[in-house]
């Protein structure tokens, strides 16, 4: 972590919150998994591992992660470069850029589209991304800005769920089992967001959300007994949000406002913790952008 940055950890329910603010940049340093305890499946011919839920959530701008594999795992990362995307999905049971943020937002060396669709999937991982053969270190480039022109390009890489756009597992599945290098930097922050409230309000915030339920001790027991999906709101649009089962939790990555409904009153929502949907739904107002994470206990 950076001498410009301070934290704020916050547990509710099954999600624990770490809240980074940063004025200048942010560095942290992320352990890999490497021993097998109660909820993590280690498979060391593997570059991630099964462990509890959880994602980095910020509002806007660039995120640089650089895996460090490291001398003594140069046959893993020699591996990893020079397979292709489809290769590298299938070593990462199907998840990496198949699902999540990544596949919306990963940018990539290949052409100027944001997220990863079917045309990148014969390129070579050396091809697409900034892979340091010298040092073994794997960097991506995320950018979460919901500028207006980018909801086509968007919309297009998310799943149809009825009557609207979802993302699957916005709240990974997997954990790297080397350690990663997390950096964020107010100068790769826009200096006009989409909306002003969004840019104001969490331009120097990044939440690191985990949720690992008390009642499951395995991740088959996580993916068995709860599941997930995200949305995209962009300004202007409102999204509907249903209850779908046993008990639901929704978790924005900027302020936004719920609508009145029934006897339920207007009500803002910020990040930083789980919102439970206490009616069959709710609707997020027209007004800003954020990243939504709906996540629902099955049984």
């Amino acid at each position: 972590m950076s001498k410009q940055s301070h934290v704020v950890k916050v547990g509710y329910d099954s999600f624990y919150f770490i809240e980074h603010n940063f004025e200048h940049n942010f560095k942290l340093l992320v352990p890999g998994v490497h021993t097998l305890d109660s909820k993590m499946h280690v498979q060391p011919d593997r570059p991630e591992v099964k462990g509890p839920w959880r994602v980095i959530l910020q509002a806007i701008g660039l995120r640089k992660e650089k895996i460090i594999f490291g001398q003594s795992n140069r046959g893993i990362f020699r591996k990893i470069a020079n397979s292709t995307l489809r290769e590298y999905r299938e070593m990462t049971h199907g998840f990496y850029s198949a699902s999540g943020f990544k596949k919306l937002f990963l940018k990539n060396n290949v052409n100027d589209n944001l997220g990863i669709d079917d045309s990148l999937l014969d390129y070579k991982m050396m091809d697409l991304f900034d892979m340091d053969a010298d040092n073994c270190t794997f960097e991506q480039t995320l950018d979460f800005t919901l500028y207006p022109d980018r909801k086509e390009r968007i919309q297009s890489l998310m799943d149809d769920a009825g009557d609207f756009k979802v993302i699957r597992n916005p709240l990974g599945q997997l954990s790297y089992n080397h350690p990663v290098e997390i950096n964020l930097d107010r100068d790769w922050m826009p200096s006009q967001g989409p909306d002003e409230k969004v840019e104001s309000g969490v331009r120097s915030k990044a939440f690191c959300v985990n949720f690992a339920p008390a009642d499951c001790m395995t991740a088959d027991q996580l993916k068995k007994r709860y599941s997930q999906h995200g949305y995209v709101k962009f300004e202007g649009d409102k999204q509907i949000i249903r209850r779908r089962g046993t008990r639901d939790f929704i978790i924005v990555s900027a302020p936004v406002w719920l609508d009145a409904q029934d006897d339920h009153a207007r009500m803002k929502i910020k990040p930083g913790r789980p919102y439970e949907l206490k009616t069959d739904s709710r609707v997020v107002s027209a007004s800003g952008t954020c990243h939504i994470i709906h996540v629902w206990k099955q049984v």
